[in-house]
C-alpha cells in the first residue's frame, strides 16, 4: 500500500524541531530529509511536464523492450492486446515492444535479463531455472492443482500475489503481478494411442517439471527439452510422446503435424509462466501510468486473456481435425493411479525444500487449498 505523504512545508517544519532534539533522533531527521528530496524531486519534474505542455512540445515516450523465447501464438497476442490498451489509455506515452525468438535473451536467460535491466519484461517459464526460484517449482508438482481451464488459471494468479512469490521474484528485482497468463492445462499427444497406464511402461515422454514423477511410476522416460527444441526432438524421434498445454504448445509447435494422437484427461497439471517485470523500471513509471494499468487495463485482462486464449485454440484444433489428429478421453479411473502416487512426491519436495530452510511443507499446502477452492468456485 502507498504510504500517505507528509504535506512538504509540514516535513520542513518537524525537521527543524527534530534537529535540535540530539543525536537521539538523527535516523528520522534522515528520514524526513529523504522524503523531502524526493517531493522536491517530484515537483521539479512536474515542473518540467507543465513547461514542455505550455510550450506545446511532448513529453518523452517511456518505451520498454519485452523479451519472449517463442513465437506467435495467445500469451504474445494477450500481451499485445495489454500493450495497445495501455499505449492508447497513455495517449502515446507508455508504449512495450515484443521481441520474438529470444533475440533479447533465450528463454532460460530471461530471469537474469530482468535482473539486470537488460530489458524492462520477459516471458519465463519458471522450470527453466531450477534453482532460482525454488518455491515456484512447486507449480509443477504432479495432481496438485485444480483439473479445469479457468481453474487453473485463477489458481496460479492466486498464488502468485501471495507473500511466498512476491518475495521470492523480488530476490530477482522482479515482480510478476502486472499482466497475467492463461496457463494451459498439460494433456497428451504422442505417436501411438495411450489408453491406460501400462501405455505408459517404456514411453519417452516430453514433460517439464516435477510432473513426469507420475509417469516414471508406471515406467515412462521423462525428458524436458526447451520449447523451440520439441519439433525437432520429434521429428528426429527422440520422443515419443509430449504432456504440454492442450492445444496451445502443440499448435504453436505445429506438433500435430507429427503426432497423431492426443488423449485428454490425464490433466496432470502445468508448469510456471510468469510475465516478469523489472521493479526499477516499473518504480519509475509515472503514478498517472501505473493508475491507468491499475484501474483501467488489469481489471480486464483476466477475461481478456482467456477470450483470447480460446479463439487461438479454436484455430489450433480446426487444423488438428484437418491434420486427421484422433483424440481420445483418458479413463477417470486409470488417472486415478497417477493421482495415488503423485502424493509421495509432493511430500519428498516439501521435506526437501524444508530442509533448504524454504517453506516446503506450508507451500504445498497453499496449493492444494488454493486448488481447492478454485475448483469449487469458478466454472468453465
Amino acid at each position: 500500500m502507498k504510504k500517505k505523504l507528509i504535506p512538504l512545508a509540514l516535513l520542513l517544519i518537524i525537521s527543524l524541531l527534530v534537529v535540535g532534539c540530539g543525536p537521539a533522533v538523527s535516523e528520522d531527521v534522515a528520514e524526513l530529509q529523504a522524503e523531502i528530496a524526493e517531493r522536491n524531486a517530484e515537483i521539479t519534474k512536474l515542473k518540467g511536464e507543465i513547461t514542455q505542455l505550455k510550450a506545446g512540445e511532448p513529453i518523452e515516450p517511456i518505451a520498454w523492450r519485452v523479451s519472449y523465447w517463442g513465437g506467435p501464438g495467445s500469451t504474445p497476442e494477450s500481451f499485445q492486446y495489454w500493450a495497445d490498451e495501455m499505449e492508447a489509455r497513455t495517449d502515446g506515452r507508455f508504449t512495450a515492444e515484443i521481441h520474438f525468438g529470444g533475440v533479447l535473451a533465450p528463454g532460460p536467460e530471461g530471469i537474469d535479463g530482468v535482473r539486470a535491466g537488460l530489458f524492462e519484461m520477459a516471458h519465463v517459464f519458471t522450470n527453466w531455472h531450477p534453482g532460482k526460484t525454488p518455491l515456484s517449482e512447486g507449480f509443477t508438482l504432479p495432481f496438485i492443482g485444480p483439473s479445469g481451464q479457468k481453474q487453473l488459471f485463477m489458481w496460479e494468479q492466486m498464488i502468485n500475489a501471495h507473500p511466498y512469490m512476491v518475495d521470492e521474484f523480488g530476490e530477482w528485482n522482479a515482480r510478476i503481478d502486472i499482466l497475467p497468463i492463461a496457463a494451459g492445462i498439460f494433456e497428451i499427444m504422442s505417436e501411438a494411442p495411450i489408453s491406460s497406464t501400462d501405455d505408459f511402461d517404456g514411453l519417452r515422454m516430453e514433460v517439464g517439471g516435477l510432473q513426469g514423477e507420475a509417469f516414471i511410476a508406471f515406467g515412462a522416460v521423462p525428458t524436458d527439452f526447451e520449447i523451440p527444441e520439441m519439433y525437432e526432438a520429434h521429428d528426429k524421434g527422440l520422443i515419443d510422446a509430449n504432456c504440454g498445454g492442450w492445444p496451445g504448445l502443440f499448435g504453436m509447435l505445429s506438433l500435430y503435424e507429427l503426432l497423431p494422437y492426443a488423449t485428454v484427461g490425464v490433466s496432470p497439471g502445468t508448469v510456471h509462466p510468469v510475465w516478469m517485470v523489472n521493479v526499477d523500471a516499473w518504480d519509475a513509471l509515472p503514478d498517472e501510468v501505473k493508475g491507468v494499468q491499475w484501474d483501467e487495463v488489469k481489471p480486464q485482462m483476466i477475461d481478456k486473456t482467456i477470450e483470447i486464449t480460446n479463439v487461438v485454440n479454436d484455430g489450433y484444433f480446426a487444423k488438428m481435425d484437418a491434420q486427421g489428429v484422433q483424440i481420445s478421453d483418458f479413463p477417470a479411473s486409470e488417472r486415478e493411479k497417477l493421482i495415488g502416487v503423485s502424493a509421495a512426491t509432493w511430500d519428498r519436495w516439501a521435506s526437501e525444500k524444508d530442509a533448504d530452510g524454504l517453506p516446503g511443507t506450508e507451500f504445498v499446502q497453499l496449493l492444494r487449498t488454493a486448488s481447492a477452492w478454485a475448483q469449487a468456485g469458478w466454472s468453465d
